[in-house]
């Protein structure tokens, strides 16, 4: 019985599969997730260049938090832009693009 209980679990084990859903994958897990301020160091030269100060990085739920309360106060607290960023790649930016071009 004990060798039927192992050999079920082992099974198991080599059958089991994480279900996926709205764009999970498991590869996410182990992804490294940051959240990026950026101040201008000339508010009047944008093409001047910008301070970025990493705010956190941790779990995409922990960023997305952090994400989310930095935008709400970044206009206030003079950042240019915020960043969430999965493995360096940009994933969502603050301000939102408008699709205007100069």
């Amino acid at each position: 019985m004990r060798d039927q209980i192992a050999e079920s679990a082992r099974s198991a084990r080599w059958t089991h599969t994480r279900p996926t859903f709205r764009g999970y994958s498991p590869a996410m897990a182990n992804s490294i997730w940051e959240v990026v301020a950026a101040t201008l160091y000339d508010r009047g030269n944008p093409d001047g260049g910008a301070e970025e100060l990493s705010l956190v990085t941790g779990p995409e739920e922990e960023a997305r938090r952090v994400y989310a309360d930095t935008t709400a106060i970044a206009a206030d607290r003079g950042y240019s832009s915020v960043v969430l960023r999965r493995d360096g790649v940009d994933v969502e930016s603050w301000p939102q693009a408008t699709g205007w071009t100069s």
